[in-house]
């Protein structure tokens, strides 16, 4: 269905729009930039010394899709996905409305027991102190759109769990990537959150 996935891009890029704004006004207002083309080396140079300012570990990958050239710092370490694991999960979801497993239309019932605990990021229990219905499609938006914890755990119980979402990105031929566990986990846990790992290298493959 490239329409559904055509609007499921459209909501994934905001979530990375203003990032993308951010860190290209910072690599683009480097001394010389404009003065020539940069090589590889210029441009790992330039992501280096963005990066040193967070003061940890950090990995880019990027490729032109165009022309297919890339690069990559730290591009094949491991990494925390955070919140861009929401991205394999709603891929993971239309895979399943594509073959009519699951439907767009589909009402799922959302119970008060499903709903993140109180400072854990959820607009829709805000929105629905009570036990809801809400359609496959509310939920892919509220995951996406609003980033919400408990649309992203209904959908991926939809799903059958994390591990399918790791199979599903596997059969895609993309391995460095790994869903393992919830956002109800992540919120009791700290340490629970690198248990969705990507490679900067793999998320560019997805």
């Amino acid at each position: 269905m490239p329409t559904v996935f055509a609007r499921f891009g459209l909501m994934i890029a905001r979530i990375f729009r203003h990032a993308l704004r951010v860190l290209l006004a910072l690599v683009f207002s480097v001394e010389g930039v404009y003065a020539q083309t940069p090589s590889a080396g210029d441009w790992r140079g330039h992501i280096e010394q963005i990066a040193h300012a967070a003061q940890g570990r950090v990995g880019v990958a990027v490729t032109v899709l165009e022309t297919g050239a890339s690069i990559a710092v730290r591009g094949d370490q491991r990494f925390p996905m955070q919140s861009v694991s929401k991205l394999p999960i709603g891929m993971a979801v239309l895979q399943q409305v594509d073959q009519g497993v699951l439907q767009l239309a589909q009402q799922v019932w959302v119970e008060r027991n499903d709903f993140m605990a109180r400072g854990q990021h959820s607009p829709l229990r805000d929105r629905y102190p009570h036990d809801v219905a809400l359609r496959v499609r509310d939920l892919l938006r509220f995951m996406v759109s609003d980033r919400d914890g408990t649309a992203c755990d209904v959908l991926v119980r939809l799903l059958g769990g994390p591990p399918r979402v790791t199979e599903y990105v596997r059969a895609l031929g993309v391995p460095d990537l790994g869903v393992a566990t919830t956002e109800t986990d992540m919120g009791r846990d700290a340490t629970a959150q690198d248990r969705h790992w990507a490679t900067p290298d793999a998320l560019v493959a997805l």
